[in-house]
């Protein structure tokens, strides 16, 4: 996508449905803060996060790099998956 500056970014939508009401809580929880400031220090990016009764939405945009196309970001994190010791059961 093209945001106002002609600079691409990436924007994420994540929508959960079907589940039980959502509750609002009055303050603004470790996993909420996390992800937002994460998205923000880390990639530059915004997360907005929406506790609606229907279940949770977020949205989540980075920039991207116009010459590689891949996420601009001043720290680079490698992860990988850790095997779940009951699937060899």
């Amino acid at each position: 996508m093209l945001g106002e500056s002609g600079m691409r970014h990436l924007r994420l939508e994540w929508v959960e449905a079907g589940g039980p009401p959502v509750i609002l809580s009055k303050h603004r929880g470790f996993g909420t803060r996390l992800i937002s400031m994460c998205m923000r220090r880390e990639l530059g990016g915004v997360a907005h996060i929406e506790f609606a009764p229907e279940g949770l939405r977020c949205t989540i945009e980075v920039p991207m790099n116009d010459t590689a196309g891949i996420m601009v970001s001043p720290h680079l994190v490698q992860c990988r998956a850790i095997p779940d010791p009951r699937a060899a059961d």
